[in-house]
């Protein structure tokens, strides 16, 4: 993987917001040839709801998070991408997806299924001391 944080020269290229994301893209400079393109994303608000969050959809979009240097926040999700990346486009399909799989966590949550949670501890902590049952319950699920 190119490297997306360190380089002789770094340049913030554009960013957009969606879904309760900043997004930052950057291109990062090593050399004539040695050119890498980075999407950041930075979260403004966290929820301890124990549903899934914008911090779990971006992972499964492949971002990890790492201790970032173009935003200098220890809390940025990082993913390579390419030059022509849409950074506007993607803003806007995160933030209607964002919605999309929060809506679906719900609902699936009152049939007694959970979508894995990944990012945040205490998010796993709120599911399990949550209202349970030992049988999935088809009528709960209108």
């Amino acid at each position: 993987m190119a490297d997306i944080h360190t380089g002789m020269r770094i340049e913030t290229l554009s960013t957009g917001a969606g879904g309760g994301v900043e997004f930052t893209m950057a291109r990062v400079i090593n050399g004539k040839t040695d050119i890498s393109y980075g999407l950041h994303g930075n979260q403004r608000s966290h929820s301890l709801s124990g549903g899934v969050d914008r911090d779990d959809l971006l992972q499964w979009l492949g971002f990890r998070n790492v201790g970032c240097t173009i935003t200098r926040d220890r809390e940025t999700f990082c993913l390579p991408v390419d030059e022509e990346f849409d950074l506007d486009g993607f803003a806007g399909a995160f933030a209607q997806a964002q919605g999309l799989v929060s809506t679906a966590d719900q609902l699936l949550q009152r049939c007694g299924f959970f979508l894995e949670s990944r990012e945040f501890p205490a998010k796993q902590w709120a599911r399990t001391r949550g209202p349970r049952t030992d049988r999935r319950d088809a009528s709960q699920c209108a």
